[in-house]
């Protein structure tokens, strides 16, 4: 962990002794609102041993994610809940009108989809398709920058820009 922030903007770090403790590692600042940042912090830290995620929006909530892709929402402060199971695209945006549905979309915002152009290497060339058109495109050394071969523009925050709607690379080769 290099740093935890809680809802309440506190920073949890390990100082360099390894101990936690407050970001700004003020001991005398110590205040009501640091419990509730190293009680938030505990509590990931459990979620993660248990492989689960936790609501922003609804902190009762939690998410059990499957390799299948299907999660499991469960509301924790529900004795007795058994939770409801959701795919990725299962349901519009429109839909989430309670709140299982709601945290079952904040989990499919916070975790998209990993597309193949997201794993390119700086010196490949791909042919994207970016604002409905496809060109050869090259990835800089920055790894931060594509370049359209033909014109030159440039596109930041590559290699995920949400520009990009198809990619597939060229060079090198692909063999299977």
């Amino acid at each position: 962990m290099t740093e935890f922030v809680a809802s309440n903007g506190i920073k949890i770090v390990r100082n360099e002794s390894g101990l936690l403790c407050p970001a700004a590692n003020k001991w005398d600042d110590l205040l009501p609102e640091s419990e509730v940042a190293f009680r938030e912090f505990f509590l990931h830290e459990r979620d993660v041993e248990l492989g689960r995620w936790r609501s922003k929006e609804y902190s009762e909530y939690v998410v059990y994610p499957y390799p299948s892709g299907r999660i499991y929402v469960v509301n924790e402060s529900a004795p007795g809940s058994s939770g409801e199971s959701f795919t990725r695209g299962e349901f519009s945006d429109t839909a989430a009108y309670y709140t299982a549905r709601k945290v079952a979309l904040e989990y499919f915002a916070a975790h998209p989809v990993s597309k193949p152009w997201h794993d390119a290497q700086p010196g490949e060339v791909w042919a994207l398709t970016v604002l409905g058109k496809e060109s050869a495109w090259s990835l800089g050394d920055s790894a931060s920058v594509w370049s359209e071969a033909s014109t030159g523009r440039t596109l930041e925050s590559a290699p995920t820009s949400p520009a990009i709607t198809a990619g597939r690379r060229i060079w090198p080769e692909v063999t299977q």
